[in-house]
């Protein structure tokens, strides 16, 4: 599902968090940045096969990660087509997420679609991987 088109299959919003400075897991002061958060199909389907508790961790790590999160120096960047993409490990469970920014017409129709004012940032995040994924191989059938 990587591509370059301006659009969301099936898309599924976070509601942006405020700009605030917490004593969350990067430190006392750590800055959360506020960011409109896009989910596509793959990432939708991890999300629904969580149980509640962790879907909430999960999101949070979402919602204040994906820019200068606690491993940001461990990101890896890489182009498909002509986007650029970034696998951010999170701090819940060691899940990965695969994601790129939103284009400046993605976040205008974001806000037409949500009927709301959005942050000048977002991402879409295309998948999100499990740690354990890594060392899982399905055999061919």
């Amino acid at each position: 599902m990587l591509g370059d088109c301006d659009c969301f299959p099936w898309p599924v919003f976070f509601a942006p968090i405020k700009l605030e400075v917490s004593s969350g897991p990067w430190g006392v002061a750590g800055l959360r940045a506020a960011y409109e958060v896009v989910l596509g199909p793959e990432a939708i389907r991890v999300i629904r096969d969580l149980p509640y508790p962790d879907r909430r961790k999960l999101g949070r790590a979402l919602r204040g990660e994906l820019v200068d999160g606690p491993n940001a120096a461990s990101e890896y960047r890489f182009d498909y087509g002509k986007a650029q993409y970034t696998a951010t490990p999170l701090s819940f469970k060691a899940y990965t997420a695969i994601h790129r920014p939103l284009t400046r017409g993605e976040l205008a129709r974001l806000s037409r679609e949500k009927s709301r004012p959005v942050r000048r940032r977002g991402f879409y995040v295309i998948e999100i991987r499990s740690g354990v994924t890594a060392f899982t191989r399905q055999r061919p059938r």
